[in-house]
C-alpha cells in the first residue's frame, strides 16, 4: 500500500503537469467556471477522458475538477492543449451547485 493509497489520493493515477505558481494562478468566478472536456494521461498508460471544471489556470496548466458517481472528488492539472471547452449540456458531469442564470 502506497502513502497515496493511506491518505485517499484518488488522483495519483494521473500524470499531472507541474502546477502554476500562486503569483501567476487565475481563478475563474466560484459556482460559474466553465466546463472541459479532459484527455490525461494515466500513469499505467494511456488517456482518461473526463468531463469536468476548469477551476484555477496559469499559461502552462489548467486545474480539472470533477466528481465520480461512487463519491470521489478529484482535481488535476492538465496540459492546456489536453483539453477543450464545453457547454454545460455536453457534460457528463454538472456541478449541483452552480449558478445558472
Amino acid at each position: 500500500m502506497t502513502l497515496s493509497d493511506l491518505l485517499g489520493n484518488h488522483d495519483a493515477e494521473y500524470v499531472q503537469v507541474d502546477r502554476c505558481t500562486p503569483e501567476n494562478t487565475r481563478t475563474f468566478p466560484y459556482q460559474r467556471e466553465p466546463y472541459v472536456r479532459a484527455s490525461i494521461p494515466l500513469k499505467a498508460g494511456g488517456t482518461a477522458t473526463v468531463d469536468g471544471k476548469a477551476i484555477r489556470w496559469c499559461h502552462a496548466a489548467v486545474l480539472v475538477h470533477w466528481e465520480e458517481e461512487s463519491g470521489p472528488v478529484h482535481n488535476v492539472w492538465v496540459a492546456p492543449e489536453n483539453l477543450r471547452r464545453i457547454g454545460r449540456d455536453e457534460s457528463s458531469w454538472n456541478d449541483p451547485y452552480d449558478i445558472l442564470d
